[in-house]
């Protein structure tokens, strides 16, 4: 029997943190060879006139609204967003001073919300997927906020159908249906990051699906889940988020920093408690790409029919 979904929740305000923070090292060379010039993925233009952050802050907005957008970039990225044509970026911007993996990359925007909004509902969107069409993804980031509704305490994983055994994406072998008004999500068993070749064959065998990373819940829930496998890293985002109350944040935001250690959200937090997880398979009508490699790129653009820009202007 599935797991059935309490809707006696409430949706709390919708907000985006849209993760740009990643300097896309696998895919320089392709950048540096097509358009003419090094900067990461998300600040290139790789098919029309806009770069994969501007897409990506489209659908932060719609999602959110433009007032509850928080990016989170590297300190090294303000040229890129200010020259030589500045991006428009909604909301707030806030700059991490060291990369230390996704667990900190999410937890630092995630403290400006929950300092100004504790019942917010968050989405979170990486900056380096395509994905068509908008309006099929907005109605599965709606769905998802519902379902975080429904369950406070779990976060909904966005999951995608595989078509092959990816080695380089994380994998979620889905559990029982949690079942309510028509909207379906399963339970998580099992949470695998980058399997090895073998395991990824077995896994798409059997029908596991793929984390694309993009996630909805209670911003409570991101929190609690810290609270639970990384202890010291909520910790000190914690404090970060009472000193972000109290106007001081610029303060203790290198003490926040000083010696963190790396800590990878998909691997050493969210799997590490599958059962603080839900998956929400998107429809089969939706097209999910990670542009985190040279052949997805191409083989996208291919498979759309859509004409590569790949000028040494449109990277900008």
């Amino acid at each position: 029997m599935g797991e059935y979904m309490n809707h006696s929740g409430r949706e709390g305000n919708p907000w985006s943190i849209v993760l740009s923070g990643g300097e896309g090292r696998r895919l320089a060379p392709f950048i540096r060879e097509m358009f003419g010039t090094e900067r990461p993925k998300q600040y290139c233009a790789f098919t029309g006139r806009r770069t994969m952050l501007e897409h990506t802050l489209d659908r932060a907005a719609r999602f959110s609204g433009p007032q509850r957008v928080v990016t989170v970039i590297d300190n090294g990225h303000w040229g890129w967003i200010d020259e030589p044509r500045r991006l428009f970026i909604p909301g707030r911007i806030v700059a991490q001073p060291d990369a230390r993996e996704t667990g900190p990359g999410i937890l630092f925007p995630l403290s400006y919300v929950l300092a100004e909004d504790p019942d917010a509902t968050v989405a979170i969107l990486p900056s380096d997927h395509f994905i068509k069409p908008d309006a099929a993804f907005d109605a599965e980031l709606k769905r998802a906020a519902t379902i975080a509704a429904a369950l406070p305490d779990r976060i909904c994983l966005v999951a995608a159908r595989p078509d092959r055994p990816e080695e380089d994406y994380g994998w979620i072998e889905p559990g029982e249906w949690v079942v309510g008004s028509g909207l379906c999500a399963r339970t998580v068993r099992k949470f695998v990051e980058k399997p090895s070749a073998r395991e990824a064959s077995r896994m798409n065998q059997a029908g596991w699906l793929w984390n694309t990373m993009i996630m909805v819940g209670r911003a409570k829930a991101f929190r609690d889940l810290a609270r639970a496998v990384q202890p010291e890293l909520a910790y000190r985002f914690e404090a970060l988020t009472e000193a972000i109350r109290l106007g001081r944040d610029a303060e203790v935001l290198p003490e926040v920093y000083q010696d963190l250690p790396s800590v990878n959200f998909s691997k050493e937090m969210l799997g590490r408690a599958p059962e603080r997880l839900v998956a929400l398979p998107m429809a089969g009508a939706l097209y999910w790409c990670d542009w985190g490699r040279e052949e997805r790129v191409q083989a996208t653009l291919k498979w759309l029919k859509l004409a590569p820009t790949f000028e040494r202007e449109a990277a900008i």
